[in-house]
């Protein structure tokens, strides 16, 4: 999901990648709008280095790209500035996502508001996001994670505002493989709140996003 702050607007891309096979659907894309990931990660041995701690389940941290890989409680992977940002791509994704209609999502367990699946817009941003995904961070995640992916992946905006809150859950679907979230935030402090806290057992684990 993206998710955004009433403060600035910033916004995070939460995804889910797996399940049955579907076929392939090609999104047009506007040749204008160039978007790709970082080149930092698409080298041949920064990806070799992470496959190995991924694949033997070990915690990993690479100062270049500051990515920092945890093997407890769960794996999960943190990889800072994801997506090249030349031509103010994200900015331009940003106010496209702010365009879409926002569904309020309230319980017990969360208080947010959440588009439809994005699969469903074919606004240039959006689609070259989505197109980027699936040509370049599928066949990237198959690559370090040794998962025989599908081409499957939902994708949706979350928008959360002063009080709103997700509380701990495990992202577990069926038929999901990978959860993954893209943030889209400007400079963000610990005082401006927001926290991915990792559970293990009772014990939680920390990092200020």
């Amino acid at each position: 999901c993206i998710t955004m702050s009433k403060r600035s607007l910033p916004s995070s891309t939460e995804q889910g990648a797996g399940g049955a096979k579907k076929p392939r659907v090609k999104e047009p894309v506007d040749p204008s709008v160039p978007t790709e990931m970082c080149h930092c990660y698409q080298n041949g041995e920064f990806q070799e280095r992470l496959r190995k701690f991924w694949q033997n389940k070990q915690a990993f941290h690479d100062e270049p790209t500051n990515t920092t890989l945890l093997d407890k409680p769960f794996q999960c992977c943190v990889l800072p500035n994801f997506i090249e940002d030349s031509g103010g791509f994200l900015n331009g994704l940003k106010n496209e996502l702010l365009r879409l209609k926002f569904h309020e999502k309230n319980n017990d367990l969360y208080q947010f508001h959440q588009s439809d699946d994005l699969k469903k817009f074919k606004t240039p941003h959006i689609s070259a996001l989505k197109t980027m995904f699936q040509s370049k961070c599928l066949p990237w995640l198959r690559t370090v994670t040794g998962i025989n992916l599908s081409h499957t992946m939902d994708m949706t905006c979350s928008k959360y505002e002063y009080t709103d809150t997700l509380l701990c859950h495990d992202d577990e679907l069926e038929g999901r493989r990978i959860a993954f979230i893209f943030y889209l935030v400007p400079e963000w402090t610990k005082e401006d709140g927001g926290l991915f806290s990792s559970m293990p057992y009772l014990v939680p684990l920390e990092y200020s996003c």
